[in-house]
């Protein structure tokens, strides 16, 4: 795994962790991060704090009590430094993942601009993690991300498909909602999983091993997901991992629909592979079947 912490001074987050932010109810919280080896560590949240020491390696990682629905909050994290987030929200968090059904945008729907105009719930909020392929794993983003609530000023770039899903549970839960837009069109479901996955399986693994023959700075360049397994996965949901969520939503299979026999396969080893990852159990994993638009004798 390559990390982007260059320079482990200061106690620091992954940019996950930002103001705004929701956090999974009912459910230990997991807060993992980067400080000097040895040093202490405190977080805070709501009523409870706990502490925990960084390893040999700069990493720290503790696991708060589970929260009821509720806030806002301040996540306080201090070493040496003090890092206090703000208006940090406890509900349910979603990954919501696929090709270009689910980056989709609420402001290329239907009805548009009476979507956005009608957009009033900030305890809907969205993230969005940067497109962006890596030939290994990565434990954080490069760049800062930040959560936006759901109004006329942001749903327009919300996922279309993440907040009608959002927005139907908060009705019906009335808790905040968190979405982890994390998505790209047009994307194979092979480059969303792992490379130790592919590896397990006779027919996937030769993939993983010509790709391991590609010198990293070729895939460094390389822009296109599709090129070789894995890329997405790397860049796009490791730094997520182990973020608690309450599930996923997937949306996807175009193209990977001249494979469909192999996908048959795939899909469910992705389903497997990012459930063993976060170990939050048989996480809810919903997708939507394509529809036959198309589609031979469809």
């Amino acid at each position: 795994m390559l990390s982007i912490q260059a320079l482990i001074a200061d106690v620091r987050l992954p940019q996950i962790f930002a103001n705004g932010m929701v956090l999974q109810r009912n459910q230990p919280i997991a807060v993992w991060g980067w400080a000097d080896p040895g040093e202490q560590v405190k977080v805070g949240l709501n009523t409870q704090q706990q502490e925990t020491t960084a390893n040999a390696d700069g990493t720290w990682k503790l696991t708060l009590s589970a929260e009821e629905a509720g806030g806002p909050f301040q996540l306080v994290v201090s070493g040496k430094n003090t890092l206090t987030l703000s208006d940090v929200l406890i509900g349910e968090v979603w990954i919501c993942s696929g090709q270009s059904n689910m980056q989709w945008t609420v402001a290329n729907s239907d009805r548009a601009e009476q979507e956005i105009a009608g957009a009033n719930y900030p305890q809907i909020r969205q993230v969005e993690i940067p497109r962006k392929t890596s030939g290994v794993p990565l434990d954080d983003v490069e760049e800062p991300l930040e959560w936006k609530e759901a109004n006329p000023q942001n749903v327009g770039n919300f996922t279309a498909v993440g907040y009608f899903y959002a927005r139907e549970l908060h009705k019906q839960l009335n808790v905040p909602i968190g979405l982890i837009n994390t998505s790209w069109g047009g994307t194979i479901v092979e480059t969303w999983i792992s490379k130790e996955a592919l590896e397990k399986d006779k027919s996937l693994k030769r993939a993983v091993h010509v790709f391991e023959q590609v010198p990293a700075d070729t895939v460094r360049k390389n822009t296109d997901p599709n090129h070789y397994p894995t890329l997405l996965f790397n860049a796009m949901i490791n730094p997520l991992i182990p973020y608690t969520i309450k599930g996923a939503i997937w949306y996807q299979g175009e193209s990977n629909a001249g494979r469909a026999y192999e996908y048959r396969k795939s899909f469910p080893m992705m389903i497997k592979d990012w459930r063993k990852r976060w170990g939050l159990g048989d996480f809810p994993f919903y997708f939507v079947q394509l529809a036959s638009f198309k589609a031979a004798g469809g």
